[in-house]
């Protein structure tokens, strides 16, 4: 019960902390439709690459443990139900595309990676400064992608949805699964859960 709290408490600490990033988002568009950013220091520092727990081959691991520790769990088949992707718009057009796509949950930095100090904002080193950075989300494996440049970086298995029409197992299996995973909170990619659990 003190790990369930502990998770809780995280995935809430997680999406306030996101929710912040994005209200704060200091990308501004001048008159030529240009966008502008605030001073670097306001920029979100990265740290590490982390291990996704919601890669398929990791699901595929922590599910093997789960049952093999004897713990009584749902038969489930875990497959690819989601991909994590990150597009690159061009311009103010495709951006807007992007973020009036509703089922899109939009980061301006990449979740998995350590956050080592926070931020209003993160822009790609790598992408011109004048330029919009990439995008990052979670999307179901049958999502149509606009004509936007996009990659995908992981497939991934999200759980909740794979027992949602059984809710009184479903709490019960992810937590199983995810205490069995070393780790399953760190970093930012709880965001991706909170956003299709």
């Amino acid at each position: 019960m003190k790990k369930l709290l502990h998770f809780a408490f995280f995935i809430g600490l997680i999406i306030a902390t996101g929710c912040s990033l994005q209200d704060e988002n200091p990308q501004i568009i001048d008159s030529a439709n240009n966008f502008k950013f605030q001073a670097k220091a306001d920029m979100v520092v990265l740290g590490k690459k982390l291990n996704n727990p919601f890669a398929v081959e990791n699901m595929r691991t922590a599910y093997q443990n789960l049952k093999a520790s004897g713990t009584k769990t749902l038969d489930v088949d875990i497959k690819t139900n989601f991909l994590y992707v990150k597009f690159l718009p061009k311009n103010i057009n495709e951006y807007d595309l992007l973020t009036l796509d509703s089922t899109l949950e939009l980061f301006d930095y990449p979740l998995d990676y350590e956050l080592k100090e926070g931020g209003t904002y993160y822009h790609d080193p790598q992408i011109n400064a004048k330029d919009i950075t990439w995008q990052y989300c979670a999307v179901p494996v049958d999502y149509k992608f606009p004509n936007i440049y996009h990659e995908t970086i992981a497939e991934l298995f999200i759980p909740s949805n794979e027992v949602n029409e059984r809710p009184n197992e479903k709490t019960s299996f992810n937590n199983n699964l995810f205490n069995t995973y070393e780790n399953p909170t760190e970093g930012n990619l709880n965001e991706l859960f909170s956003n299709w659990n």
